[in-house]
């Protein structure tokens, strides 16, 4: 089994208009239930602590989307990891 994470490096108002509109199935989180859980997870330990992105250390695979322009070379790298 890989793990992937994929860590959005967007500020918080884009991530919640985005998961306002997305339809997107959550059957791929281990712990959190909904797309608004995990924001809300990063948000607390924002405020509790300082907050460190993902590290390659911590999975097999890590991709970063810093705007709109990622977004399809992501989703083509984790569909060509998932064949």
């Amino acid at each position: 089994m890989n793990t992937i994470i994929v860590y959005f490096d967007l500020p918080n108002q884009v991530l919640e208009e985005r998961i306002e509109r997305t339809n997107r199935s959550t059957n791929i989180f281990r712990v959190a239930t909904t797309f608004e859980e995990v924001l809300e997870r990063q948000s607390v330990n924002e405020q509790e602590e300082e907050l460190l992105p993902p590290t390659q250390s911590e999975t097999d695979h890590l991709f970063v989307i810093k705007g709109a322009k990622d977004i399809h070379t992501v989703i083509s790298d984790i569909c060509n990891i998932a064949e």
